[in-house]
């Protein structure tokens, strides 16, 4: 029984762990994506 528990605790940490990274990974492509929409200024004043 015990181990079983163990087994699901295992599986959820690993669950929650990829689901954390999975976001930072995604917010990361998000960042870059903001900063190469950003028009460059000088040739804006031209």
């Amino acid at each position: 029984m015990y181990d079983r528990k163990r087994a699901v605790a295992d599986l959820l940490n690993e669950e929650a762990e990829t689901r954390s990274i999975r976001e930072r990974l995604r917010q990361k492509q998000q960042s870059q994506t903001q900063q190469q929409r950003k028009p460059k200024r000088h040739k804006q004043e031209r």
